[in-house]
């Protein structure tokens, strides 16, 4: 049976102006604005993750 290859360049290509879904789809939790914040995927913090989609590419910050 052979691996999956995934390419970085090809899935952030794919996901431009769909970052909100995808996260969404990953069971990421994302404020509805770029102003608001919510809980953070990476460090699990109750308000520090916000989500900007600079571009559409699914930009984020942790304020940790």
């Amino acid at each position: 049976m052979m691996a999956t290859q995934f390419n970085p360049d090809t899935i952030r290509r794919e996901a431009m102006g769909r970052w909100r879904g995808v996260l969404s789809a990953l069971s990421i939790e994302v404020p509805a604005s770029s102003k608001e914040h919510g809980p953070c995927p990476t460090c699990g913090g109750k308000d520090r993750f916000r989500f900007d989609d600079e571009n559409g590419r699914g930009s984020w910050f942790c304020n940790q």
